[in-house]
């Protein structure tokens, strides 16, 4: 059974130099993460979805977490979790 994905490849040959720039810009700047780039990016993906607010996240365990605490609910971490975190050390 064949799972479709979205293809990028369509999009990425139309805005190539663009894209390239976006990231050798932001390797070339030194700030992978909290730099001006990602405020950027949360400032325009708000405006985009008409929010106030967007915070960008590095996976989608950590914006459930965050969004989980902005509605004043306590997080932990599972078992699971943990095993996942040990086993990453491991490599």
């Amino acid at each position: 059974m064949e799972v479709k994905v979205w293809s990028y490849l369509k999009e990425y040959e139309t805005n190539k130099e663009e894209i390239i720039k976006a990231i050798t810009d932001v390797l070339e700047s030194g700030v992978l993460i909290l730099g001006e780039k990602g405020r950027e990016l949360e400032r325009q993906y708000s405006k985009y979805i008409g929010t106030k607010y967007a915070v960008g996240c590095d996976n989608g365990t950590n914006a459930i977490v965050l969004a989980l605490r902005a509605l004043g609910k306590e997080t932990k971490l599972s078992p699971f979790q943990i095993l996942q975190f040990q086993l990453y050390l491991q490599l």
